[in-house]
């Protein structure tokens, strides 16, 4: 199996789009059951290991890592750093994915410095949803920390926040290692690069990391992939007559695609061929239009069954000899493995397939934690479908994928209505080419509807990205008859999404199903409670995938 490691990232909208969730802290720590932290992931080789402060882990005899799927992993301490840093694994036979962070380099991170005066310290909470906190940059040197002060002093910082990272305008700057009277000491990203650059193998690279791309182009002058060139070859030959037929026996295998090949004799003959199994079922026919005289003509074919097979040929002009040759292009084995897996911010997964083939992958995905499906084609003459069945066998998802002129993947965002193992397919539609496929996460349902979710009335403003079908929840508390209005600046994205508020028994107080907000235009929403209580500002995703931020003022 082909594994293509590709991201594609076109513009500072496609990255924010496909990054958005990279902007939090990526576990949740517990520690010997009464103390907690914060890591962030970084990816050794194969492996995504942990990155956390020394002091939240070296003396612990347990660790919990929750991530942001909820998911919950026994950890180890596996290496200690001088400068209060620690690197954990988590012990588990599951994939963890590695969301990619692009970690600046010291120049960046320089004039970061020089030009934000606030940020952002983003903790997990233990349900997996994220804690945002608001802070000023009142402090920091060229080579090593960044001290930081909550904007808020409700927003008071505590020990559990070690390990979060630090962000300013957008760009992880650091990771905070410990707070003295009320102001933390961040560690800058690439002190921290270069802090454990020797162990992830990177060298001194001021903590720049380049992104991997899905969905580009070859590089220049590489050609893109192609059908894999004739192997173990068997062949037929004989004359053929107009309105004449022969037969030659061949056995094959149900869902291995072959190439089958028509080679020049030098007669002009005319004829058609047939790949006919036991029970009389065409797998693929050609016919020849004119005879060949110089050039082959190759084209491929999936057989329906495994069988022993009839190619059956049968002249339709002229007189003369023919030669037909098999290769195989891939095998059912290689399409539908039980050890073909792909996983949500993983590789790419890269098969050849042809029509009436079918590859199959396993992928566990979690309700109302809406992906991305990227598809990609290596050319333009042939097409395939992907689709997403849950363990019944329903059929949830599905989409063409097949040429576009600027040869850009197709990107669909896709919420599972449950949490299930399911079952991706990609099906040959048209022709033959190399198919890549991948699921990268648009937001977990923690971070959608978790316990940090909350609006107060001249409060920071939320953000998050939504997908079709996906909802998120915020709650805040209101008095009785106080108007407020609920802000939603444009975001600049194509989707839409729409608005409810809940009160404290789920009863819809304010819902209008014929508004859409839309990212690409400002949005306000008016309300006045009748009575005194804890509301639920809900967004149900209506259309693609779009960014919001929603801020709750006066009236």
């Amino acid at each position: 199996m082909r594994i293509f490691y590709q991201f594609f990232l076109v513009g500072a909208l496609l990255v924010c789009l496909q990054c958005v969730q990279a902007g939090a802290s990526d576990v949740y720590l517990k520690v010997d059951e009464n103390e907690t932290g914060q890591g962030i992931f970084r990816q050794r080789n194969t492996e995504c290991l942990l990155i956390t402060p020394a002091h939240v882990v070296e003396d612990a005899f347990t660790l919990e890592a929750t991530t942001a799927d909820r998911s919950k992993y026994p950890a180890e301490l596996i290496e200690l750093f001088p400068g209060d840093i620690s690197i954990l694994r988590l012990k588990t036979d599951d994939h963890v994915a590695c969301r990619q962070t692009i970690w600046p380099s010291r120049e960046q991170l320089n004039a970061l410095l020089g030009t934000e005066q606030q940020g952002e310290l983003h903790s997990m909470l233990a349900d997996g949803s994220i804690r945002k906190i608001p802070v000023d940059v009142i402090g920091y040197d060229k080579y090593r920390n960044i001290n930081i002060r909550p904007v808020n002093q409700e927003d008071a910082l505590s020990k559990g926040a070690s390990g979060s990272p630090l962000y300013l305008a957008g760009q992880v700057a650091g990771m905070l290692l410990s707070i003295t009277n009320g102001v933390g000491n961040v560690i800058r990203q690439d002190a921290l690069a270069n802090a454990i650059a020797l162990f992830f193998d990177e060298g001194d690279q001021g903590g720049g990391e380049k992104p991997t791309t899905l969905g580009a182009d070859p590089a220049p002058g590489k050609s893109a992939p192609k059908i894999a060139a004739p192997q173990n070859q068997s062949s037929f030959t004989g004359t053929i007559l107009t309105n004449v037929t022969k037969e030659h026996a061949i056995s094959l295998t149900a869902n291995s695609p072959i190439q089958i090949t028509l080679a020049p004799t030098g007669d002009k003959v005319r004829y058609a061929v047939e790949l006919i199994d036991s029970t009389n079922r065409v797998s693929c026919s050609r016919s020849l239009k004119s005879p060949l005289l110089d050039a082959e003509v190759s084209f491929p074919c999936t057989p329906l069954a495994t069988d022993k097979f009839a190619l059956r040929v049968t002249g339709t002009g002229g007189e003369g000899a023919y030669k037909i040759a098999f290769s195989p292009i891939t095998s059912d084995a290689a399409l539908r493995s039980d050890k073909n897996i792909i996983s949500v911010d993983g590789d790419a997964q890269s098969e050849t397939i042809v029509k009436n083939a079918v590859a199959e992958y396993k992928v566990k995905l979690y309700r109302n934690s809406p992906v991305r499906i990227v598809q990609s084609l290596h050319g333009d003459d042939y097409k395939y479908t992907t689709e997403l069945s849950d363990s019944t066998g329903k059929i949830v998802f599905r989409n063409l994928c097949e040429s576009r002129p600027d040869q850009a993947p197709i990107t669909t965002p896709f919420t599972p209505p449950t949490t299930d193992a399911y079952v991706v397919r990609v099906l040959g539609t048209e022709g033959a080419g190399q198919y890549s496929l991948a699921l990268q996460s648009i937001a977990f349902d923690a971070q959608l509807r978790g316990e940090a979710n909350l609006l107060k009335i001249g409060g920071s403003a939320a953000s998050g990205v939504i997908a079709k079908d996906a909802v998120a929840e915020y709650r805040f508390d209101l008095d009785a008859n106080v108007p407020v209005r609920f802000n939603f600046p444009a975001t600049g994205d194509q989707g839409a999404y729409n608005v409810k508020v809940l009160d404290s028994t789920g009863s819809p107080v304010y819902s209008d199903p014929y508004k859409r907000i839309r990212g690409q235009e400002t949005s306000f929403i008016p309300f006045t409670a009748s009575k005194a209580d804890q509301y639920t500002l809900r967004l149900i995703g209506t259309e693609g995938e779009c960014r919001y931020t929603v801020s709750l003022t006066s009236k």
